[in-house]
């Protein structure tokens, strides 16, 4: 409100990542929708190609959350035009994700590895852990005890920084995924 009052619309679409972030780990994918719908607007017309990529990625994050595979897949297409020179895990992640709800598990856990891969090489990611995504794909691969191994990891780890939410996230999805017999 008070960047609003300033008009300090660039400041604040800039700054529009915290508030997408925050509402991806408190699980509401619908807000950080329109946070980062919000800021991507206003950066569009203000022509900044480089953070309309980053929230675009975190657009296409917010859609596959919601099962919006397509529309995810849309704007993965649209961060990819503004800008071709990133190979990151974050598309890779979210190519993981795609195909999983598309039903190409054996895709998905593939591009989830690679992404996991690439991510060690790069800082921590706060809003979200690979691992995770590795071990959703890989319960609905029916492979349930590496996902109970990536789940365990992820727990451990945000434990240790104290990414209280992803650790949360990790216990619950733990609890759920069914022992192997």
């Amino acid at each position: 409100a008070i960047m609003d009052d300033l008009g300090l619309r660039h400041l604040k679409a800039h700054s529009a990542d915290v508030a997408v972030l925050v509402e991806m780990l408190a699980g509401d994918d619908e807000a950080a929708e329109r946070e980062a719908r919000a800021a991507y607007g206003v950066l569009e017309a203000m022509g900044d190609r480089t953070y309309q990529r980053s929230e675009a990625i975190l657009l296409a994050k917010a859609l596959v959350g919601q099962g919006r595979a397509d529309e995810a897949e849309e704007w993965l297409a649209n961060a990819r035009e503004l800008d071709d020179s990133f190979d990151d895990w974050e598309e890779e992640a979210l190519r993981a994700l795609i195909a999983a709800q598309r039903g190409h598990i054996d895709e998905a856990v593939m591009s989830a590895r690679a992404a996991l891969d690439r991510s060690t090489r790069s800082p921590e990611p706060q809003w979200d852990d690979l691992r995770l995504t590795l071990a959703d794909i890989l319960v609905r691969a029916g492979r349930t005890d590496e996902a109970r191994q990536a789940v365990e990891e992820c727990a451990r780890l945000c434990e240790a920084k104290g990414i209280v939410p992803l650790a949360e996230r990790a216990r619950l999805l733990l609890a759920a995924i069914p022992t192997s017999l």
